[in-house]
């Protein structure tokens, strides 16, 4: 099960959504950033940041740390407890997650195989234009 939880049971109609490989955050702990090499992968941030810090997030102090190492981004790598996605609302947030699962199988894939090449700056502009919008479909998707 995916740092969603079983979302696809939870969203009411039980849908077997798409899920990637069980190992969504070893890519940028093993020393693979999570890159945006995909169109959907601007909706991350220019790069996913990690925190390095595998101790469960307890208190404010932690929080505000994790917090600090996201930044702008739109998730964030726990090394050891998985990710941390962020939106406008549970719809973006649980979308953009869905993304980040995706994003870094894309990566680790890519990384495995050569030189991953990231999209490129206009290419980031026009996805990260777009980013509420298809957010919001695959949210769509994930509760049908």
């Amino acid at each position: 099960m995916g740092p969603l939880g079983d979302l696809s049971q939870q969203a009411g109609r039980g849908r077997d959504l798409p899920r990637p490989a069980p190992d969504r955050d070893g890519a940028r702990p093993a020393g693979v950033p999570i890159l945006p090499l995909h169109g959907q992968g601007a909706f991350l941030g220019r790069e996913v940041p990690v925190f390095g810090d595998a101790r469960l997030v307890r208190d404010r102090a932690t929080g505000e740390r994790l917090a600090e190492n996201l930044g702008d981004a739109g998730g964030l790598v726990m090394r050891g407890n998985g990710a941390v996605s962020v939106g406008a609302d549970v719809g973006l947030a649980a979308a953009r997650m869905w993304v980040l699962e995706h994003s870094a199988e894309i990566n680790q894939k890519a990384a495995a195989t050569g030189n991953p090449s990231p999209i490129s700056d206009e290419e980031f502009s026009y996805w990260d234009s777009v980013s509420e919008e298809i957010l919001r479909r695959i949210w769509a998707y994930m509760k049908s």
